[in-house]
Parts: structure tokens; C-alpha cells; sequence
């Protein structure tokens, strides 16, 4: 997934901004200000930054001066959004280091085929481009993934954890939870995957179960329940 980093001081134009890119489906985190937001790209990975041009403190111009400074960013697109529109400030901004430069207001349409034409200009480092052969091949794999069981019901499962997954696929998990309740680790259908608002890399995932018969539904209702009493009874 291709996450990109908003930095902005106006808290409403961040949130517009990071609704369209996660409609269109980008990873987004968001910061107020330059200094936090070179603090994130400092710690996590992203392929794209957007930055307000002009700031309290540090300036979208001197963060872009600063990546552009420092060849472990140089895989990172970078575009200044701004409310200035003369000449000057658009040429002063590209002579700092900036991919492109995109004037406020936006058009939500022109913003996305501007931020695309960005990504799909990044240097790429794959196995093909610095010259190791490479074959298609077509084999099943897993993926190892640790994710937390927050919720259950007769129906299926909430998980947590640090992917999101598509609607309906169709997945298998172990866990203790099911020997506790006495059945065989279930087959599960993704209904849902929504981000966590407390934590930008991590989702809830909304999972069904597949194929349970109804001794296996009474043995999932019944611990539930047992599980319910308990939590009544610790609060009393």
C-alpha cells in the first residue's frame, strides 16, 4: 500500500486531504507542523509527502531543502501545497527541491492525478531494474501476520492488527480461542477492514465465520456467555 504523509496547519484542510487519499487507497498519517512531520519520515517509511508551504516555525520550503539534502529520503516524492499562486513562489519552491507544487484550493480530481503522476515518476529499485533475472511463477504462499481478537459473537470475529484486508477474502487463523472453546480453528470471511483513529498502521477487521454447524454455534454461544457472566460478576 502507498502511504503518504499530509502536513498541514489547517486541521481541516488535513482531514479533507487524508479522506480523499484514503478513499482513492493510501495509507495516510498526518502532522500540524514541519518539525513533526520530519520526525515521522524520520521513523517510518512513506512514498510520498505533501506539504503546506508556509507554516508557523519551520516552512514547507526548509523540509523540502532538508530531504532533498539527504540522499536516504531521495525515493520520497514531494509536492508543496500552497495558497500562493504567483510565479515567484512556484518557482522558488521547485528551485528548493520539489517535485511539483499544487495551489490552493485544490480540485480533488486534479490533486489525485497529480499525486499519481508523482509516485509513478519515483526512482524504482526493484529486482528487474538493477539486473537480476526474473521468472512469473505461480505458487501459493503464506503470510504470517500476529493479530489480537478483540470481539466474538456467534458470527464471526473483530481482529486488530497491522494490515487491512479486502472484502470477502476468504482467511484461517489459530489461535487459542478456539481450543478454549472446544472447536477447530474456522474458516472466515473479511466483511470489513476500517483504521484504527488511535493508531494510523493499524485496522479493525470485521471477519465471519464460514461453515460452523450448530454445535459448534452453541459451544461459541455458550462461552460467550460464561465470558459475560464473568465480566458482570468482576464488576459487582
Amino acid at each position: 500500500m502507498i502511504r503518504a504523509l499530509v502536513i498541514d496547519d489547517d486541521k481541516d484542510f488535513l482531514n479533507i486531504v487524508s479522506k480523499v487519499l484514503e478513499n482513492a487507497g493510501y495509507a495516510v498519517s498526518t502532522s500540524e507542523n514541519a518539525h513533526d512531520g520530519f520526525e515521522k519520515i524520520q521513523q517510518e517509511r512513506f512514498d510520498i509527502v505533501l506539504s503546506d508551504a508556509n507554516m508557523p516555525g519551520a516552512s514547507g520550503f526548509d523540509l523540502v531543502k532538508t530531504l532533498k539534502g539527504d540522499s536516504k529520503f531521495s525515493g520520497i516524492a514531494i509536492a508543496l501545497l500552497t495558497g500562493r499562486r504567483e510565479k515567484k513562489d512556484v518557482y522558488y519552491g521547485l528551485q528548493c527541491g520539489a517535485d511539483d507544487y499544487i495551489v490552493k484550493p485544490i480540485d480533488l480530481d486534479l490533486f489525485l492525478s497529480k499525486v499519481q503522476s508523482l509516485l509513478s515518476k519515483r526512482p524504482k529499485e526493484d529486482l528487474h531494474e538493477i539486473g537480476f533475472a526474473q521468472s512469473k511463477i505461480n505458487f501459493l504462499a503464506k503470510l504470517e501476520v500476529t493479530l489480537k481478537i478483540v470481539k466474538l459473537s456467534e458470527q464471526g470475529l473483530t481482529l486488530w492488527g497491522p494490515m487491512c484486508l479486502g472484502r470477502n477474502h476468504k482467511i484461517q487463523i489459530g489461535s487459542e480461542l478456539f481450543s478454549s472453546i472446544g472447536i477447530q480453528p474456522p474458516k472466515l470471511r473479511v466483511l470489513d477492514s476500517t483504521g484504527d483513529p488511535k493508531n494510523d498502521h493499524f485496522y479493525f477487521i470485521q471477519v465471519a465465520f464460514i461453515g460452523l454447524n450448530e454445535s459448534e454455534l452453541q459451544k461459541i454461544r455458550y462461552w460467550v456467555n460464561v465470558q459475560i457472566a464473568n465480566h458482570e460478576v468482576r464488576v459487582a
